[in-house]
């Protein structure tokens, strides 16, 4: 889709520069968890500290004797980075991780989990070409007042003015044996108002979480709704904020010593979570 609107603009603006596809000349892995900066120190020369390579940050080190670009970013919304190499470079890069004996794989449910207990968007779900920033509740990365024009300020602008209509909201569900995966309909009295667009059982707080568009009428916390899962409608609350602090947020209010054991006593109980096999149901696991 970028790709695209890049070669449109490219057309439209007649400009000369040439536009090529690398997608394939790059692999990532995710590196993330409590002591995820202490693993990946031990494999660069550089300086991996809060001050000296903050949030969003990016640098081209060598991991492990690969040359990678890394950026600090974690979807899991836990410390962590993204490390970008050739494809054919990763699984040294990944053996070194493992060697260190301080981290095992986690899979896409775990993921999910995290990132949807912190209210952490992603994108073609709840963030999507139907949904503006508002919407979305992006507001905080939207700079209508910065110097450097860009496309659809103005529509911004209008959308602002003339208020919204809908809101993307954290519910808690009263779930049984199923959690909401996204497009399941919200219920308000015996009209269907709205929908999902994630979902997931949230590992820290033990309760069955959702993200879902609703309208601006019945997007205030501690508001009733109903989200239909497997045809059964299950009562549903609007929560005024995320369960679960980012990590960030969580050292900056405690010593970072008691955020790292906090955080580490989290990851343990998403890995019983999902990886204790288990005839029963993987929250009784």
């Amino acid at each position: 889709m970028i790709g695209r609107w890049i070669e449109e603009e490219q057309c439209r603006g007649n400009y000369s520069l040439q536009v090529s596809n690398i997608s394939d000349d790059w692999g990532c892995l995710g590196l993330a968890g409590p002591r995820s900066r202490e693993i990946l120190s031990a494999l660069v020369a550089d300086d991996m500290s809060d001050e000296a390579f903050p949030f969003l940050h990016v640098r081209c080190v060598s991991v492990a004797g690969v040359p990678t670009r890394v950026i600090r970013i974690s979807s899991t919304g836990e410390l962590g980075w993204e490390l970008y190499a050739p494809p054919d470079s990763l699984a040294k890069i990944y053996d070194a991780i493992v060697a260190s004996g301080l981290v095992g794989d986690f899979g896409t449910y775990a993921l999910n989990s995290l990132r949807v207990e912190k209210g952490f968007r992603a994108w073609g779900t709840d963030m999507t070409v139907d949904a503006n920033p508002y919407e979305a509740g992006l507001d905080d990365f939207v700079r209508l007042d910065k110097a450097t024009e860009f496309i659809g300020r103005e529509a911004l602008r209008s959308i602002k003015a003339d208020g919204l209509r809908r809101r993307l909201v954290m519910l808690t569900v009263d779930a049984d044996d199923a959690d909401a995966v996204g497009n399941e309909a919200v219920w308000y009295g015996d009209r269907v108002v709205g929908h999902t667009t994630s979902g997931a059982y949230g590992a820290t707080v033990s309760r069955s979480l959702a993200l879902a568009y609703v309208p601006t009428e019945l997007s205030q916390p501690g508001t009733e709704v109903h989200v239909e899962l497997v045809g059964d409608r299950r009562p549903a609350v609007v929560e005024k904020v995320a369960p679960v602090k980012v990590e960030a947020v969580r050292v900056s209010e405690r010593p970072e010593k008691d955020a790292v054991a906090e955080a580490t006593l989290r990851y343990d109980k998403i890995h019983l979570l999902f990886n204790t096999p288990s005839e029963t149901d993987g929250k009784q696991a």
